[in-house]
């Protein structure tokens, strides 16, 4: 009887030791399964679907108290192109390479009361792979009150500041918790989002009565297992759902289905990591810096791309020459994602072999428009000092580099010069295409960047 109330006494003793607060031992190396899987399409049957799936290890070492390092390994990339239920999954191994060169460093960060801040990682890794490293570390961002079983609270995610709701169940037998956590995502505030295209775009009373064009919903599962030193996530589980419909259309919405999970494989003593210097990356928000909006609709080589877009030009010259080809759609595309990487010095070496042909340079002039950066306006300037294009070329050109152009402080500034040029005040119109085109363009900068700086509007 007495061993059997000792024994009692031992276990309540250990039970109330017990913690579910998630945290990581510094001393310590654990040793996860990490799948995450992203999926798009119309949301209707017989569409084709596309998606991709990134599998891999991942492990997380103890450096200090609250400093940690991730590591990825095992790395499996694959991509998805076509039917549901009918189409599987491709590995895609030149991708995987790319991105497992990247994600082979190191990444250290700081895990404070269930919460990840100062994300750190060498310099030359991106910031598309840093936001996949924020994918895998949002799932050990959580607030665990052992004091009530349901709350909501505002806190910081990989979406920016936002409201959680929590509901906490326990499993008698093995007293580990399930912990469902559901995020409002349309309401955070400061939101991770990146706009293109936005800033002439007037939201009127009849659009706000429809409803918002994107409607999202975002859900955790996790399974915490007490420990004396705090809760281990042992599975967890994320599930988001976007639906965008442009105009609030039923019927008409395009669906991003993101799903990730995560497996506890092994815990043990943590062994020392070598590691070189590191900068800062920021929290655990997405961010978009320098991540390239211009993501490619058609996948294709891009090496050499000059040469192989001086044959597309001419090819689509000569087809659209008596009317508009509707198979070539394709070409154009082509065409103006090649257009994308190609240098400068080339887009002058291109200039000079299509130029004598009254089709190719008209094809030349509007596929460069699509560069959205520096070196349209380069081009462009180059073409008004030589007095190499007539006044209709140059405004139609200009007039679709400028409303396609990305929106900076620097290619702000560098526009400014077209309303210095000669050749801008050589023609009525080309002149008012050149004033109002940059009129426009600081319009949108403004949207952008509150208070508009006033060297821009000078």
């Amino acid at each position: 009887m007495r061993g059997l109330l000792l024994c009692c006494l031992v276990s309540l003793v250990a039970s109330e030791n017990l913690r579910y607060d998630v945290s990581l031992n510094p001393k310590k190396t654990y040793e996860y399964k990490y799948e995450g899987e992203v999926n798009f399409g119309l949301d209707k049957p017989n569409l084709a679907e596309s998606g991709v799936r990134i599998i891999c290890k991942v492990t997380i070492t103890g450096v200090s108290e609250q400093t940690f390092l991730l590591q990825v390994s095992e790395l499996e990339f694959a991509e998805y192109n076509g039917f549901e239920d009918k189409n599987g999954y491709t590995s895609s191994p030149n991708v995987t390479k790319r991105i497992a060169a990247e994600l082979a460093k190191p990444f250290m960060f700081e895990h404070v009361n269930g919460h990840i801040d100062a994300i750190r990682a060498y310099a030359e890794v991106s910031t598309a792979v840093v936001n996949i490293v924020r994918g895998i570390l949002d799932f050990f961002q959580m607030t665990v009150k052992t004091t009530q079983n349901i709350y909501d609270l505002e806190e910081t995610g990989i979406h920016g500041k936002c409201q959680s709701n929590y509901a906490i169940e326990e499993n008698e037998e093995t007293k580990d918790w399930t912990i469902t956590q559901v995020v409002d995502v349309t309401n955070c505030k400061e939101k991770a989002a990146m706009y293109r295209g936005m800033a002439i775009t007037v939201v009127d009373k009849l659009s706000k009565e429809r409803g918002e064009s994107v409607i999202s919903t975002m859900g955790y599962n996790y399974t915490i297992k007490p420990t004396a030193e705090g809760g281990l996530i042992t599975r967890a589980h994320g599930l988001e759902r976007q639906h965008f419909s442009a105009f609030n259309v039923k019927g008409g919405s395009f669906k991003m289905e993101a799903m990730k999970n995560l497996v506890l494989l092994s815990v043990n003593t943590a062994s020392a990591i070598s590691y070189g210097p590191m900068e800062s990356k920021g929290d655990i928000v997405l961010k978009f810096e320098d991540v390239d909006i211009n993501i490619p609709i058609i996948m294709q080589n891009l090496d050499d791309p000059a040469p192989k877009a001086i044959e597309l030009i001419k090819r689509l010259a000569e087809a659209n020459s008596d009317g508009i080809d509707s198979e070539t759609t394709e070409d154009s595309i082509k065409v103006y994602q090649l257009m994308r990487v190609i240098p400068y010095e080339e887009l002058e070496n291109m200039w000079k072999q299509l130029a004598e042909n009254p089709k190719y340079r008209r094809w030349m002039l509007d596929s460069t428009s699509e560069i959205g950066d520096a070196r349209v306006l380069t081009f462009l300037e180059t073409r008004f000092k030589a007095n190499d294009v007539t006044a209709v070329e140059a405004w139609q050109t200009l007039l679709l580099a400028f409303h396609h152009l990305k929106i900076t402080p620097e290619l702000v500034e560098m526009a400014k010069v077209f309303l210095k040029l000669p050749f801008s005040k050589s023609n009525t119109y080309l002149w008012h295409t050149v004033a109002l085109s940059y009129g426009s363009l600081v319009n949108k900068y403004c949207v952008y960047y509150t208070p508009c700086p006033v060297t821009a509007v000078q």
